[in-house]
């Protein structure tokens, strides 16, 4: 079982055609590119996701994809980007305003 807490910064979420989410980020302070395995669970009050592996994996701070990370899953994978989704859910956890 994995117990490390991995941060990602410049975070974007990803839906692939077979609905399957994953999430392309920045891990910490490296340049380093990041794309996680299926999402399995999303805790909007702390931020966290779990993904399939039993990783762990926390948001730092609002979305803020790298434009040619999201560009290239758009291209290979033909999907979307639905970070907004996990944004308004992470705020209303917050006791913040949704947006529709």
């Amino acid at each position: 079982m994995q117990n490390t807490i991995i941060e990602l910064i410049h975070w974007a979420v990803m839906e692939r055609p077979n609905g399957s989410r994953h999430i392309i980020a920045d891990i910490g302070e490296r340049p380093k590119r990041c794309l996680t395995t299926k999402i399995q669970e999303f805790f909007p009050s702390t931020q966290q996701v779990k993904t399939w592996g039993d990783y762990t994996y926390q948001l730092v701070g609002p979305p803020s994809p790298s434009p040619d990370g999201t560009w290239e899953l758009g291209q290979h994978w033909k999907g979307r980007d639905i970070s907004a989704d996990f944004e308004r859910q992470i705020e209303a956890a917050k006791g913040g305003k949704t947006q529709n």
